[in-house]
């Protein structure tokens, strides 16, 4: 399968409903654990043509389920491979891991988290969305964390609705940013990172 590394794709309903269902289950069983930002003096970016700002959070609650070509053992594992059985083409795995981002007060709107790249391999980053929920997933027409760092200013490449079921993929080199949710109670999803063979 050829990809355009400037495109991004979304694909709806990429799991049969009872496995977004299944999946979505579980979330209270995934062991997260706090991830603390080591980026405490980060930069606040421009964005063209918007009104969109970043906040420098202490960390996230986070679930590393495979990394340095290892799984890790955690309930998270078994569900995590029922998403990637799915991908409609072979891959490499580079590192995968589920994120939970609570509810933030209503101060926060238009606010995401500080652009970044989540690796630069030459892959392809993935998100998928477990829950329905507010809290978009901005991507940046910018490479690098280079740009955020040195305050270029940054053009929106594609904002993504959060959608149960829905999974977003682009070229890893993107910058790119979530946004929390200020309506829903959380928002769940599983970042991977992948070379498509």
């Amino acid at each position: 399968m050829i990809m355009d590394k400037n495109k991004v794709y979304i694909f709806d309903d990429f799991l049969p409903s009872k496995v977004e269902d299944e999946i979505e289950d579980k979330i209270g069983l995934v062991p997260f654990r706090f991830g603390k930002n080591e980026h405490t003096k980060s930069p606040s970016i421009k964005v063209k043509d918007s009104n969109l700002t970043n906040y420098n959070r202490s960390g996230l609650l986070q679930c590393w389920t495979f990394e340095n070509d290892s799984w890790d053992v955690c309930d998270g594992v078994q569900w995590t491979e029922s998403i990637l059985k799915y991908l409609p083409f072979k891959y490499y795995l580079q590192r995968l891991k589920w994120n939970f981002n609570p509810k933030v007060s209503k101060s926060y709107k238009d606010k995401c988290m500080n652009p970044h790249c989540d690796m630069n391999k030459g892959g392809w980053t993935a998100i998928y969305y477990v829950n329905d929920s507010d809290g978009d997933t901005v991507i940046f027409n910018e490479k690098s964390g280079d740009s955020f760092f040195d305050g270029v200013e940054l053009s929106i490449k594609k904002r993504v609705k959060n959608k149960k079921g829905r999974l977003v993929m682009f070229n890893q080199e993107y910058l790119h940013a979530g946004m929390p949710p200020i309506n829903s109670d959380y928002r769940v999803v599983v970042n991977f990172n992948f070379k498509i063979l």
